[in-house]
């Protein structure tokens, strides 16, 4: 079995540069190994890192990778030790969207825009763009990519770490994508 004596570690946010130079076959390949590494051991800080990573772009993902993030997400977010705030709330709002229940990631996602971590709002406000998109209210969407692109401009606090930037841009870019195919 693997411990990881530090809450954060830098292996578990490797497969978030893969994401930027657009090789899915080595995020799904780190993906593979980070979910090798969880177990009883872990922290649930370290899990809720590794679930962070693995919803960045489940697209990618194999069906029994998806299954394991699922998991992984539904243990860090509904167990007693799971501590109510705004990065449990983002991922219940990032699992929802991911499971394609856009009604219930928005509602999870509403309170966005009063996260205090610029770079946890950006990523959130870049989710509930996402599932505003698939509802199809666009001018929404729009909006919360303006506003999640200014919340990741402005100053990050020490917990945001270079992981949760890249972790938004990804969500950001993702919605950017969408809205730009719906205007051409």
């Amino acid at each position: 079995d693997f411990c990881e004596i530090k809450q954060e570690s830098p292996g578990q946010w490797l497969p978030v540069a893969p994401l930027f130079a657009g090789q899915a076959a080595r995020y799904v390949e780190l993906c593979r190994e980070l979910a090798a590494r969880t177990n009883a051991y872990l922290p649930p800080p370290a899990i809720e890192g590794y679930v962070a990573v693995f919803l960045a772009k489940t697209d990618a993902l194999p069906v029994e990778l998806k299954d394991r993030a699922f998991a992984l997400a539904r243990q860090v977010c509904d167990t007693p030790a799971a501590k109510p705030g705004d990065s449990v709330a983002m991922l219940r709002g990032m699992t929802a969207f991911r499971q394609g229940q856009h009604q219930e990631a928005l509602a999870i996602l509403e309170s966005a825009d009063s996260i205090r971590d610029p770079v946890t709002k950006a990523r959130a406000l870049a989710f509930r763009g996402l599932a505003a998109f698939r509802l199809g209210r666009i001018n929404a969407a729009r909006q919360d990519l303006i506003n999640a692109e200014q919340a990741l401009l402005a100053r990050p606090t020490r917990e945001s770490g270079w992981w949760g930037i890249g972790l938004s841009q990804v969500a950001i870019e993702e919605l950017r994508v969408l809205l730009t195919v719906r205007n051409e």
